[in-house]
């Protein structure tokens, strides 16, 4: 709806981010790959971890994610909202936070959201039906999580801290989904 797009990528690590960043006005890395502060030429958002069991870690990826320049963090779970307010870092609320109406959006800026990814289950046609006092995105390419478990799927009771992280399920015609281990969740 506005007269002004904008693209941004995410990446899985630091050395995922290709020199020529052009085309994008920002970029979003998980918040354990920011140690230091570090330049790529256009805003660094943070995405916390979906799933953690320790606030402790999180608040220290958050500080980490200031100390390293991140423009803000990008929360998937509302509890992650009080901590980024409690260290003063604006909130993008993420796409499991599932917004599919106005409702939800505006649910959500109420609790601190600056922007949205919005959820990429609705239809083109819902999803252009929301109204929203902040800028709002979806998904557009790549691969999309599938579920988040505190039991890795393909390892039988092995944890993610043990787990090789090459792992993934194959479906019955093949295809391949790889098993991202993250704060001792499989996504």
């Amino acid at each position: 709806r506005s007269a002004k797009t904008v693209l941004g990528a995410r990446f899985s690590s630091l050395n995922q981010i290709p020199s020529d960043l052009s085309s994008v006005s920002f970029i979003i890395l998980p918040a354990e790959e920011l140690d230091s502060y570090f330049s790529v030429g256009v805003p660094l958002i943070a995405e916390l971890p979906r799933a953690s069991r320790q606030e402790k870690h999180v608040l220290a990826l958050i500080d980490n994610a200031k100390a390293a320049g991140a423009a803000a963090v990008l929360c998937g779970n509302i509890a992650h909202f009080a901590l980024a307010k409690e260290k003063e870092m604006p909130i993008i609320s993420s796409f499991s936070m599932n917004i599919f109406n106005s409702s939800a959006a505006k649910a959500l800026e109420e609790a601190g959201a600056k922007a949205h990814i919005l959820s990429f289950e609705p239809t083109e046609r819902a999803l252009k039906s929301i109204q929203t006092e902040f800028q709002s995105g979806i998904i557009i390419y790549g691969r999309l999580p599938l579920m988040l478990t505190a039991n890795c799927p393909v390892a039988n009771g092995v944890s993610c801290f043990n787990c090789d992280k090459t792992r993934c399920l194959t479906d019955r015609k093949g295809a391949k989904f790889p098993v991202i281990c993250r704060e001792g969740f499989s996504e």
